[in-house]
């Protein structure tokens, strides 16, 4: 309960460092101006980002349906496929079941940047992360995150896992991992699972393991 206080306090205070209407109504009045001047990417990639600061602002510690978070991870590589050029792509096989199952908000994000980031580091053409989804039969949600990048090496594979299964914290390199791990165990109180596979040289795969959670709150 601590810890949930505590990762409450931590958001409310990055929420009221800068009122989210400022930033919405200042990327619109620059997306009209984009708009007037006939700049339609620039115009696409505001409105996408726009629309991607209106989802994670807030309430992140609420329900959405799977369908949701998909949406926003589309979003969020649509904009960092530009930023890095084109180096790689992504290609989705979501179960039309599985996109109804509820999740947390923002669970799948801190995977993609670590991958975009670490897995892709020297990468300028190629790189491809596969996002798959469906529902196992014994009724949890299974997510892969896989890609084709530089890999891990095996024994820090190895520390990587234990500090996952041991809720350890990990080192500066996986902050996104170690909030995903914190997370996990605040909500699914052990029931969620987050394992990690990867060949040096070859690329990593992210599954999570997800249980059913009665509530289901729809994004508005």
């Amino acid at each position: 309960k601590a810890v949930t206080n505590q990762k409450h306090a931590e958001i409310k205070a990055l929420e009221a460092q800068i009122n989210p209407h400022f930033l919405f109504n200042t990327l619109d009045s620059i997306n009209w101006r984009a708009i007037e001047h006939g700049e339609e990417e620039i115009s696409d990639m505001l409105g996408t980002l726009g629309s991607l600061l209106r989802y994670s602002v807030s309430n992140i510690d609420m329900l959405v349906l799977l369908n949701a978070e998909i949406s926003w991870l589309r979003k969020y590589i649509f904009l960092q496929r530009d930023r890095f050029h084109y180096s790689f792509d992504c290609e989705y096989d979501i179960q039309e079941e599985a996109l109804d199952f509820p999740v947390y908000k923002m669970l799948l994000q801190p995977i993609i940047e670590n991958t975009i980031l670490h897995a892709f580091e020297d990468v300028k053409k190629g790189g491809r992360i596969y996002v798959q989804s469906y529902v196992r039969e014994d009724g949890r949600l299974y997510i892969s995150i896989k890609d084709n990048g530089r890999g891990i090496e095996e024994e820090k594979l190895k520390e990587l896992q234990a500090s996952i299964n041991e809720g350890r914290s990990l080192d500066s390199n996986s902050i996104g991992i170690s909030n995903i791990v914190n997370r996990l165990n605040i909500y699914y109180h052990g029931k969620a699972e987050l394992n990690v596979f990867s060949t040096f040289g070859e690329g990593t795969e992210f599954i999570l393991l997800l249980p059913e959670l009665c509530e289901k709150t729809e994004v508005r």
